[in-house]
């Protein structure tokens, strides 16, 4: 079982790819955001900023191997540790 898991602060995150790019097992892939930009053409000011794309981590396939946070410029991804059940 997996003690943690590498998490994504959107908020940071400029979607470079690069943390898409160095994972071994390809458990980060890029997701189409179909919500994303309707607004835009209402949006005269250009105010509300807009990620078409965003990413997506499988964590089936997913090892936590750290990778993608050693590779993220923006130092956009962070551990999250995963609650252990007492018994």
């Amino acid at each position: 079982m997996k003690e943690k898991i590498p998490v994504i602060d959107f908020a940071k995150c400029t979607t470079c790819g690069k943390c898409v790019d160095i994972c071994p097992e390809k458990a980060i892939h890029r997701a189409q955001n179909d919500s994303c930009a309707r607004c835009i053409k209402y949006c005269i000011s250009l105010t509300i900023p807009c990620k078409p794309d965003i990413l997506h981590f499988d964590y089936e396939n997913c090892t936590s191997c750290g990778d993608c946070l050693s590779v993220c410029p923006e130092k956009a991804i962070h551990w999250y540790a995963i609650p252990v059940e007492k018994k």
